[in-house]
């Protein structure tokens, strides 16, 4: 590992902020900055390009670059004070121009984000003495459903058997540092995911009732916050009670498509209030679930993709905070609302009062994206009611 590699392990670049703090912009889309120091001997030339920090030191007396930094078994005090020199430059750069992550690699960052946006969770890094492994647990009842690690990649593999050569300063391929998440899944879902590419044998955890996901992009995010969505309803009261292929079976399909009557409910005017909706829930939705919401006439196209965060919420009184036919809020109901709500009473009034959820907005899709006619070529005839989306029209609003 390059002593740049070490310095902004688990950071992401604040393209913001390079400009300000003194990197220049070139014409390939990099950034450069240079400072002398150690009394103006020598010069660090810091690169930054499609998220990748290089550098370089250079004596200024002879404009040559200085090799023996980069030679680990120099261990001179002249060298280490060249290095720590060097290294105090790249960490000040790291302060001001990039954002701490909690993990290495970039999809073990995203999909802590997309747990924390799905179950308000941050990753529990619970281990003393592995300080870089994290857990994400229920909090209601700390049972874990997910372990991130950080290993050398030949361990995923009783067939590894590669060495580290004495003399180079190269890792092999197996003892390259990978992360890892383990879920836990029914043992017909592992049996069956074991075989695919990018799935493992789990890492010293049961393996009855664990998998391992290799997170080096070889797995789509979406196929691992659906596991992670399984292994999450093992740890939700009642569960015990479930044999492992009625949980499958349950947690399957979890993506849901909901009709919306654009004349009846502003949806667009609660997302820009905070990125949140509170909608009737009719359906057996979990937490982590994904909602896509179809606008009927006269739009007849889906037009946003939404994350549950909230489920089995007890509607208030006056049902002021559920998105229920425009004129209905008190708040802002005047003359001419009430004429428009009384008319619209007739067509859609209120239903019986039923549990709601709270949908958090992820994604907001062109009319053209997938309309009704498109929709009936993938099998859905109509979206009368909250139902399961086809595989077919996921992927073709994913763009897959």
């Amino acid at each position: 590992m390059t002593i740049e590699e070490e310095i902004f392990a688990r950071s992401t670049p604040n393209d913001a902020a390079f400009v300000p703090f003194g990197f220049v912009r070139g014409r390939d889309g990099s950034y450069r900055y240079s400072e002398q120091f150690l009394d103006k001997q020598f010069r660090a030339d810091v690169c930054i390009k499609n998220g990748v920090i290089t550098g370089r030191v250079f004596d200024i007396a002879s404009d040559e670059e200085y090799m023996p930094l980069r030679v680990t078994r120099h261990h001179g005090a002249f060298v280490n004070e060249v290095r720590t020199a060097y290294s105090a430059v790249l960490r000040r750069i790291k302060e001001a121009c990039f954002i701490q992550q909690p993990f290495l690699s970039a999809q073990a960052n995203r999909i802590a984000r997309a747990v924390n946006d799905a179950y308000g969770d941050a990753p529990d890094f619970t281990f003393p003495t592995a300080p870089t492994y994290a857990v994400f647990r229920n909090p209601q009842n700390k049972r874990w459903y997910g372990i991130v690690m950080n290993i050398a990649r030949g361990k995923l593999t009783a067939k590894h058997d590669a060495k580290k050569s004495r003399n180079s300063e190269r890792q092999t391929e197996g003892e390259k540092r990978v992360e890892i998440l383990n879920v836990k899944l029914a043992p017909e879902k592992s049996a069956h995911l074991i075989t695919q590419k990018g799935f493992f044998p789990p890492y010293h955890m049961n393996k009855k009732n664990w998998i391992t996901i290799v997170l080096d992009g070889t797995v789509r995010d979406s196929v691992i916050m659906k596991l992670l969505a399984e292994s999450h309803a093992f740890t939700e009261k009642g569960s015990r009670a479930l044999s492992g292929k009625k949980l499958l079976s349950a947690r399957e399909a979890h993506t849901w498509i909901i009709p919306v009557k654009p004349d009846y409910y502003d949806v667009e005017q609660d997302f820009r209030r905070d990125g949140t909706i509170r909608w009737h829930q009719r359906v057996s939705v979990c937490v982590g679930d994904t909602v896509y919401m179809y606008m009927s006439a006269p739009v007849y196209a889906v037009r946003y993709k939404c994350r549950v965060i909230t489920t089995d919420c007890i509607p208030s009184d006056d049902r002021s905070e559920v998105n229920v036919p425009a004129g209905t809020h008190a708040a802002h109901t005047n003359a001419a609302d009430v004429r428009t709500t009384n008319a619209r009473a007739k067509v859609a009034p209120h239903d019986t009062p039923c549990k709601e959820m709270v949908l958090r907005l992820e994604k907001r899709y062109d009319d053209d994206a997938l309309p009704r006619t498109r929709l009936r070529e993938l099998g859905v005839q109509s979206v009368r009611s909250a139902r399961h989306l086809p595989d077919a029209a996921i992927r073709e609003l994913e763009g897959e």
